[in-house]
């Protein structure tokens, strides 16, 4: 269906009937996940489910605003769209926690964002009565049908608060900090071949090897190293690759892969770094990751301490640099802080205990226990035991206007809900905050909040602080990639320097590339003249199926 019919539809049909939805893409390399997160406005669409299902694809409600997509009249420039996204339970900020974590400061930048436009004709069958959608003839055939789909990315994170967390977005072309090259890209063709010449004397791309400042490293269309050996591995004993709780490393110490690829050797000037076994351990050339301590650490010592943080402290005791992974193991206790939502609206007990233990109508004096198992923002879990007696309001009790004739209280404070961590999964540290919550049934009476100004309490939950957690120590692992990895005593990976490489670490043997031909990759070149340099003819080698 051309876009023209797709317009004629919008103006048929009822507004309510156009869909907005959106898709975030993570990218793995600098959010350390690609999860795809896909939802819509709840707000203003609203669904018995909570969800619409598209083209197979789950979107979920949310309360979201997005605005700012179309071009204005004399506008320059591309559209930069605003998107805000309410910021439940701290939904929103778990997520850029987690995201910050690999990249630091990172805020959800370089992610994808995807708008997409349909009707209510245009949706999977399941979203309707009986799984039947009403729109598509007797006999007829379900199509999906959209608007051009709009792909923007994350520039900014604009503000962030506990209601709300505003995106400011921009076109790829768009975006901070990016630029084109200095010359234009050309399909297929390298920018040496035209300028330079076959013989090269046309000042064209300088990269024959001299022996000192560039090397003979080529590769063929498949990125396979031409002239190329497998290096000599490393020398290795059994556990050489972990350096494990409370053991460190000292000048010219380091551990190496159980493949014999890899080393992370601490230096003489107080850095820890990375790199495989095609260096010469006396002339390292070639690191893959490195601790910003040069200079800083000489005479120190890098350590993995008995609370499972890694860190370098200089010849004077100082700490120079570390991963904050300390304190971090399974939760063992756990303190109530206060309900949720924070209004300080009464009913919130009432609602949260009805949830866990049922209703309390239907049970005499006496105290009760119930386990309940929670998935906190972030994919952890905690399972709770909760314990409280149902006991009979008094007579002119203004909470009897609910139909209700008893409560559930705690039996030695009763408004809060202190637990007993029975399990979870994950690490927590010590003083970190949680929350869970739960989504009210509409057999709740007490989540109907007639007592009060505010309406209905669709979802409750409580706050609670880590008192203590068990179970953490760490080792540090250097994997057969290159990767440092530093895990729990589970196995759980709390920090890693994601240095891994693909592939056996090669060396150059000698070889003559032909006069007519350069590397073709743009692999070549950045191992020639560094992954961000300029070049002295103007840029990488053009785009295209062969050159790309």
């Amino acid at each position: 269906m051309s876009d023209v019919i797709i317009f004629d539809e919008l103006l048929k049909d009822s507004p309510l009937a156009v869909i907005e939805l959106f898709e975030l893409h993570l990218d793995l390399a600098i959010h350390g996940s690609d999860t795809i997160y896909r939802f819509f406005n709840g707000v203003v669409v609203q669904t018995q489910t909570g969800e619409i299902i598209y083209q197979g694809k789950t979107y979920m409600a949310m309360p979201v605003e997005a605005d700012g997509f179309e071009y204005k009249v004399g506008q320059s420039g591309f559209p930069r769209p605003t998107l805000r996204v309410g910021n439940l339970f701290s939904v929103v900020s778990a997520l850029l926690v987690n995201v910050n974590e690999t990249t630091y400061g990172n805020d959800l930048t370089g992610a994808k964002v995807i708008r997409r436009r349909t009707l209510t004709r245009f949706l999977d069958d399941v979203n309707f009565d009986n799984d039947t959608n009403p729109y598509v003839p007797t006999g007829g055939t379900l199509t999906h049908e959209e608007l051009p789909q709009e792909i923007y990315f994350v520039n900014r994170k604009v503000l962030e608060t506990r209601d709300v967390v505003e995106f400011e977005l921009a076109a790829s072309l768009d975006l901070e900090n990016i630029r084109g090259p200095k010359r234009q890209c050309l399909q297929n063709i390298c920018q040496w071949q035209y300028k330079g010449g076959a013989d090269g004397t046309l000042e064209g791309c300088p990269w024959r090897p001299d022996g000192v400042i560039n090397d003979m490293r080529f590769y063929d269309e498949n990125d396979n190293l031409l002239n190329g050996s497998a290096a000599t591995s490393f020398a290795y004993s059994s556990g050489d690759e972990i350096l494990s709780s409370g053991s460190s490393l000292t000048a010219g110490q380091y551990l190496v892969s159980s493949n014999g690829w890899y080393r992370a050797q601490f230096g003489t000037k107080g850095d820890f770094f990375v790199y495989g076994k095609n260096n010469d351990p006396n002339n390292i050339t070639d690191v893959s990751w490195r601790s910003a301590t040069s200079g800083r650490a000489e005479g120190g010592f890098i350590k993995v301490g008995t609370n499972g943080d890694l860190f370098i402290q200089n010849a004077s005791g100082g700490l120079v640099w570390q991963t904050a992974t300390e304190y971090e193991g399974q939760l063992s206790t756990a303190r109530f802080n206060g309900y949720l939502p924070d209004s300080g609206t009464p009913g919130r007990h009432a609602t949260f205990y009805h949830e866990i233990f049922g209703n309390a109508d239907n049970y005499s004096a006496g105290n009760q226990t119930r386990d309940k198992t929670f998935t906190l923002a972030d994919g952890r879990t905690v399972t709770l035991r909760f314990t409280a007696s149902s006991n009979l309001l008094p007579a002119g009790s203004a909470a009897r206007v609910l139909g209700v004739n008893r409560r559930w209280e705690n039996p030695t404070d009763t408004f809060t809900a202190p637990v007993t961590v029975v399990s979870s999964t994950g690490n927590f540290r010590q003083n970190d905050i949680f929350e869970v919550s739960i989504v009210t049934s509409s057999s709740n009476p007490w989540r109907n909040q007639v007592l009060v100004a505010g309406g209905v309490y669709y979802q409750v939950g409580a706050s609670y602080t880590v008192t203590a957690s068990t179970g953490y120590g760490a080792k540090l692992v250097l994997q057969d990639s290159g990767n440092l990895q530093i895990q729990a005593t589970d196995g759980t990976v709390m920090w890693q320097s994601n240095s891994g490489r693909g592939g056996e670490p090669m060396v150059v043997t000698d070889g003559s590339p032909l006069d007519d031909v350069c590397g073709k990759r743009v692999s070549s070149c950045k191992i020639r003249f560094g992954e961000y340099a300029d070049l002295p003819f103007g840029s990488f080698p053009g785009v295209g199926t062969n050159l790309s």
